[in-house]
């Protein structure tokens, strides 16, 4: 069985991650950018290389099962087809922006969430619930429905016969 939902986004990087994350805290976009600019300053680097060392640290935070992030060229509104099934493990762990990744994501509520990093620590609605544990979670991404979708500025205004933007499995063990 299939669940659609829309998700209305208001940075550029988006997120599935359980609701009890240790990530899930206001002001955690705000500590990372901060901590990467300081760091990018020590190391003599160029401003903009903070990115880099943002994406490093959210791609280690990845690695631990905290949260599955990617990128966003633009805000707007993208539709999210969710199902449960099996997930195959994928030969290495995706970059951020890759439009094809899958992690075992740590979930001590059960409790899952799609939402942007800059509402972190915000109530939201999860979008499916499963048993506490580590759960194989797999993040499709239509690049070409995205590109559509990007820029709309309220879930009114998303065609209802297009889409998905985004499609996730949850494993079903």
């Amino acid at each position: 069985m299939t669940k659609d939902f829309l998700v209305q986004t208001r940075s550029l990087y988006a997120a599935i991650f359980d609701e009890a994350s240790p990530v899930n805290r206001s002001g955690f976009l705000t500590e990372m950018l901060a901590d990467a600019g300081r760091m990018a300053r020590e190391q003599g680097r160029e401003d903009f290389e903070r990115l880099f060392i943002f994406n490093d640290a959210l791609m280690s935070l990845t690695r631990q099962g905290q949260l599955l992030p990617w990128t966003l060229l633009f805000d707007g509104v993208y539709r999210v087809a969710v199902e449960m099934g099996e997930v195959e493990p994928l030969a290495a762990l995706a970059d951020v922006g890759s439009p094809t990744t899958s992690v075992d994501l740590v979930c001590p509520s059960g409790r899952l969430v799609i939402a942007c990093l800059s509402t972190l620590g915000e109530a939201h609605q999860p979008f499916i619930e499963v048993r506490p544990g580590v759960h194989r979670v797999m993040l499709e991404r239509d690049e070409e429905q995205e590109f559509h979708h990007m820029l709309l500025d309220t879930p009114a205004a998303y065609p209802a016969d297009e889409g998905p933007d985004w499609r996730v499995v949850v494993d079903s063990q």
